[in-house]
C-alpha cells in the first residue's frame, strides 16, 4: 500500500494465505506510507512487489499528488510501462471536506 502518511491505510494492513485458482499464495499488504525518509527500503518493498494500491485522501489535494509521484516511481523503479495498481480514495466519511473530485 502506498501514499502520503494520515490517509488511513495503516488500519489496513495485514498478511493473509489465500488459494486462487487452485494455486496457494500468500498475500502480503504492507503500508509503505512514511517511508520518504528510508527511500532505499521504499525502493526495495517496490522491487519485491507484484501490485500495488495507491491510496489518497478526498481531503487531501497533497495526498493525491503524492499518489501520482508513488506511481511514477513504482513504474520507474520496476522498469516497465504497465505495474498492476488500484488508486482507492479514503476518508470518503469526510465527504464535507472534499478536496480532491
Amino acid at each position: 500500500m502506498c501514499g502520503a502518511a494520515v490517509e488511513g491505510k495503516s488500519s489496513l494492513s495485514y498478511r493473509k494465505s489465500v488459494t486462487i485458482d487452485g494455486e496457494y499464495c500468500v498475500l502480503v499488504i504492507i503500508d509503505m506510507g512514511g517511508m520518504d525518509y528510508l527511500s532505499a527500503l521504499r525502493e526495495f518493498k517496490i522491487k519485491e512487489g507484484e501490485g500495488f494500491i495507491l491510496f489518497y485522501a478526498i481531503n487531501s489535494r497533497y495526498s493525491f499528488q503524492e499518489v501520482q509521484s508513488l506511481r511514477e516511481q513504482i513504474l520507474r523503479v520496476k522498469e516497465k510501462d504497465s505495474v498492476p495498481m488500484v488508486l482507492c480514495s479514503t476518508k470518503c466519511d469526510l465527504a464535507h471536506e472534499r478536496v480532491v473530485t
